[in-house]
């Protein structure tokens, strides 16, 4: 077996396939304004954001520069690879594609937030109508995954958020670069085949920064659905790409039409894939939730009119 497939396999290797799509098909909640419902369902358009806009600072950068810093200064690299021009190479090679994401691709990272959500809950997160619905006075729109087909090639990839401490996480990375080493002194690969495994490296490293969290946001229960513009080479989901403008200035972002970029066994549809949506605590008066289900029948959803539900928590704000 070549070196690269040895390691790709060991990269890899703990990352879970019980635990993520497509093994595990959870329900998931996006909580949201009752304003952005409406463009939701009025358009059939779900809206990704930019990972550098989310309210964790920490999002995508923090996992890459630790990740960059640590393997530029470990001496177990520079030690398996036993010549310095080995090491030179392993290391041009990794910022060849860190250069290149930094400079161009990372503006084209796109993620979509969701909770995963209990299939009996009628009621929805204080914690996530405080932070995400309007302060419970906006709407969780609950999605069913069972509908959707996985596609290996798709760009768009769906995973659980793992959460961890700083140190935690920092650990992570320097496992990986300590694993990286012990193949590298075993195998002694060739050249041509260190390049490749910068490369495997890299991605492990993007996807860790992608799909990881400060464990202070563990009880948001996240998964992402986030686009990856190197997964994406024909350029197929180029013209989602738009902008937003708001009082924070304008902001890139990506929309993705539920009922073309989304596959399922059938057509798939808001009203095939939404199971309920339900009112935030502020906002499930009857007269709210009367006037909900009117917007669902005027807008062509009289499918999901029925599944408008109100929230029963008791919080005013």
């Amino acid at each position: 077996m070549k070196f690269n497939q040895i390691y790709f396999d060991a990269v890899w290797a703990d990352l879970n396939e019980a635990t993520t799509y497509p093994s595990r098909r959870p329900t998931l909640a996006h909580y949201t304004s009752i304003a952005t419902l409406e463009r939701i369902v009025r358009s059939g358009e779900l809206w990704l954001a930019h990972p550098m806009l989310m309210n964790d600072h920490q999002e995508m950068r923090w996992g890459m520069v630790e990740g960059q810093k640590r393997l530029l200064a470990s001496e177990e690299i520079a030690s398996a690879c036993a010549s310095a021009d080995k090491h030179q190479l392993l290391l041009a090679a990794f910022n060849k594609h860190y250069d290149q994401f930094a400079t161009a691709d990372a503006f084209d990272v796109y993620v979509g937030c969701f909770c995963e959500h209990d299939p009996s809950d009628h009621d929805g997160l204080l914690s996530m109508w405080r932070g995400y619905g309007a302060n419970g006075g906006g709407a969780a729109i609950v999605f069913d995954t069972s509908k959707l087909i996985h596609d290996d090639e798709s760009p768009l990839v769906l995973a659980p958020v793992v959460y961890g401490t700083d140190q935690q996480r920092l650990n992570w990375i320097e496992t990986k670069i300590s694993e990286l080493a012990r193949l590298i002194k075993t195998h002694n690969p060739p050249k041509l085949e260190l390049d490749r495994a910068a490369w495997h490296f890299f991605n492990r490293l993007k996807y860790f920064a992608l799909f990881s969290k400060h464990c202070g946001f563990r009880e948001e229960r996240e998964w992402r659905v986030v686009y990856m513009q190197d997964r994406d080479p024909k350029r197929e989901y180029h013209s989602r790409f738009t902008y937003l403008t708001n009082e924070a200035g304008i902001e890139p972002r990506m929309k993705l039409q539920v009922g073309s970029d989304l596959k399922g066994a059938e057509p798939i549809t808001l009203s095939s894939l939404v199971t309920r949506i339900l009112l935030g605590p502020r906002a499930g008066a009857l007269l709210s939730l009367m006037a909900t289900r009117r917007m669902m029948e005027q807008l062509g959803e009289p499918q999901l009119a029925a599944r408008v539900l109100s929230s029963s928590t008791p919080f005013r704000g």
